[in-house]
């Protein structure tokens, strides 16, 4: 059999794995960045000062998670969100993130090696990798939500009748 004559996989399955990883990611960092400004946000609101606001934005996903988790037991606007489903979606990105993705070039198929330990093998289709990123927007329009209810809190409406009633 010629080399050419030997069955290639399809080149568009790791560029298709490629994008759906770029989207996930994008999504896990806008679920970050929202998360970390709902934990100041409510912060504020409940006095504390912005050296403590500092400290609790800062340290890993996990630990801001826990901290989120926290203000969640007292603040009923913050208990929308799902924390353990969130921390499985960022067990998932660091999987994706850190693994490599080990394809058949024969028969396209593929699996993420575990980055501490190459020989561990996890099936992670281009399906879920779309399901999760399709999770974690939804997580950051709900998350937003709660920071803009923090950001207009404090808003006095002088009038309840709109303009068109007024005489």
């Amino acid at each position: 059999m010629d080399d050419d004559d030997w069955p290639m996989a399809d080149p568009q399955i790791r560029k298709d794995y490629e994008a759906e990883l770029g989207r996930f990611l994008l999504a896990h960092n806008e679920v970050d960045y929202r998360l970390t400004q709902v934990i100041r946000q409510c912060v504020t609101h409940l006095g504390g000062n912005s050296a403590l606001i500092g400290r609790l934005q800062a340290g890993s996903f996990d630990n801001r998670l826990t901290i989120f988790e926290l203000l969640q037991s007292f603040r009923h606007e913050l208990r929308d969100l799902d924390v353990n489903h969130l921390r499985k979606l960022n067990a998932d990105r660091n999987k994706l993130a850190h693994g490599h993705m080990d394809q058949n070039p024969f028969d396209g198929s593929y699996e993420i090696l575990d980055r501490q330990k190459f020989q561990r093998r996890m099936a992670f289709p281009i399906d879920a990798i779309v399901t999760g990123r399709e999770t974690l927007e939804r997580i950051a329009d709900n998350l937003n939500l709660m920071e803009c209810r923090y950001e207009f809190d404090d808003l006095e409406i002088e009038d309840a009748d709109p303009p068109a009633t007024r005489n």
